[in-house]
C-alpha cells in the first residue's frame, strides 16, 4: 500500500549523528530532535540553498548552503535536549532551557559538523528508518 504519513510536530526522536553510529553503544550520544512546523520550516529554509541531483546521477552535484543563523534557527526550533553527550572530563554535558526552548549556550557544546548534520536533519524532517518505512507499506 503506498501512504503518504503525517508528520508529528510534537513527537520527539532520538538522533544519532552519522559518525557515531558504528561506536558501542554506551559511547554513541543521542540528540532528541523533532520535526518543524511549517512556519517554522518556511522561515529556516528562506535562508537556505539546495540543488539535488536527479535520480541516481552522480554527474550532479548536491549543493547546500547554510548559514550559520539558519543552522542556529533549525536548533532552537527542533533540539529538545541529549543523552549520553559528554564533557571532555566525562561528566554529562549540561542541557538547560527556558520553558521548553533551547538556551543558546547549549549549541556551544556541539561540534560544528555535527550542528550542521543536526539542523539538516531537523530541516527535512526525516525521522522513519528503513524498518519503520517497510513496516507503514
Amino acid at each position: 500500500m503506498n501512504r503518504i504519513i503525517a508528520i508529528d510536530p510534537e513527537a520527539v526522536h532520538r538522533y544519532i549523528p552519522k559518525m557515531a553510529r558504528t561506536w558501542p553503544v554506551e559511547d554513541q550520544p543521542v540528540f532528541l530532535i523533532k520535526a518543524l512546523k511549517a512556519k517554522e520550516a518556511a522561515k529556516i529554509q528562506d535562508g537556505l540553498a539546495d540543488i539535488v541531483p536527479e535520480g541516481n546521477n552522480k554527474d550532479l552535484s548536491t549543493m547546500r548552503i547554510y548559514s550559520g543563523s539558519s543552522i542556529l534557527n533549525a536548533l532552537v526550533a527542533g533540539l529538545s535536549g541529549w543523552e549520553n553527550f559528554k564533557l571532555s572530563n566525562g561528566e554529562d554535558a549540561p542541557w538547560r532551557d527556558n520553558n521548553g526552548t533551547p538556551r543558546a549556550e547549549n549549541f556551544d557544546y556541539i561540534p560544528s559538523d555535527i550542528r550542521k548534520e543536526l539542523a539538516e536533519q531537523i530541516t527535512e524532517g526525516t525521522f522513519l528508518t528503513e524498518q519503520d518505512e517497510k513496516n507503514s507499506e
